[in-house]
């Protein structure tokens, strides 16, 4: 019963029922943990982490990741030390932290190496290369990304890993000013990731096909892939990817003449700047706020103005959204 919950979830997860994985793989913790089943509500609370980023919900997925590890860690349970690992290297790079992501990646790597681990092997050089990506060293980037497509396509050649491994492969041919390659390289994942029906991938892919297409000078080409993968992902409620492809929309259209397309570019920036101050992604938030070319934290003395007493703020808002009125 649990391992078909946990099937389930997996399902649902890789076809972009990211909702519907988490109500499946929280009900498996309750119940592996009623069972006292440790080794199963540890393998639920990381599946439910996973599940939880890709919302971009990572303060509750933090808290799971914490859990699993504990788990894990308490039966030696080696694979699931390595997996739990590399999910803490991959958050704590999202939130800016590239030392810390690193030592973690590499330290889940030299394990994998160690125990034979082929798919977290793979994971590992995925990973790191998004390190050196956001570390803005290219040649490194596709080395590890290289690396690990190399031994994707031995492990599975239509598997999961693939379509993930093409999309940074085709945002490094992008930085690099080779935009023809990085089509080629978004299209055989895209085939992948349709004949597995990897729709987050699906969605996330667009905004690398934006980027190839807007450095080609097809402008419309690129806007409408940036359009059709805002309009999947919010499908899909994938925050994370979702205020990245925002951010690239908006900063397009600003810099457009149109003046309708300049409207539409600040709500789509304001709208990422909401979502990085939801998940408490502060780099994002001053980056938004960098293109949006606003300052909104308030000098001292505003902060000690003894003015009425504003209007009480509607539940979940973002603070941020009326401090101008």
């Amino acid at each position: 019963m649990l391992r078909s919950r946990n099937l389930l979830g997996l399902c649902f997860l890789a076809a972009g029922e990211i909702q519907r994985s988490v109500g499946e793989f929280a009900r498996g913790q309750l119940q592996a943990r009623g069972a006292g089943l440790f080794h199963e509500e540890a393998n639920f609370s990381l599946n439910l982490s996973i599940a939880l980023a890709k919302l971009g919900r990572f303060e509750q997925a933090d808290q799971e990741l914490t859990r699993a590890r504990a788990l894990f860690g308490e039966r030696g349970h080696s694979r699931g030390k390595v997996q739990t690992r590399l999910c803490l290297g991959q958050h704590l790079r999202i939130r800016g932290d590239l030392r810390g992501a690193e030592s973690h990646i590499r330290g889940a790597l030299s394990e994998a190496e160690e125990h034979g681990f082929e798919r977290e092997h793979v994971i590992a050089l995925e990973y790191l290369g998004d390190v050196a990506l956001d570390q803005f060293d290219n040649q490194s980037a596709i080395e590890r990304y290289d690396q690990a497509l190399l031994l994707a396509e031995k492990l599975a050649p239509e598997g999961d890993l693939i379509p993930e491994l093409c999309r940074r492969i085709a945002e490094v041919h992008v930085r690099i000013g080779e935009p023809n390659r990085a089509l080629i390289t978004c299209e055989r994942g895209l085939r992948v990731a349709r004949r597995i029906n990897d729709r987050f991938e699906e969605a996330a892919t667009c905004r690398v096909m934006a980027m190839a297409q807007q450095l080609l000078g097809h402008r419309e080409r690129a806007l409408r892939a940036a359009r059709e993968g805002i309009q999947l992902l919010r499908k899909l409620e994938a925050t994370y990817e979702l205020t990245r492809i925002l951010l690239w929309n908006g900063e397009t259209l600003l810099a457009g003449k149109d003046a309708e397309e300049r409207g539409v570019a600040r709500d789509h920036l304001w709208e990422a700047r909401s979502l990085a101050m939801t998940m408490g992604l502060m780099r994002w938030v001053e980056r938004t706020e960098k293109v949006l070319g606003v300052e909104l934290e308030l000098p001292a003395a505003a902060t000690l103005s003894h003015g009425p007493k504003p209007a009480e703020m509607p539940e979940g808002a973002d603070p941020e959204c009326f401090r101008f009125g």
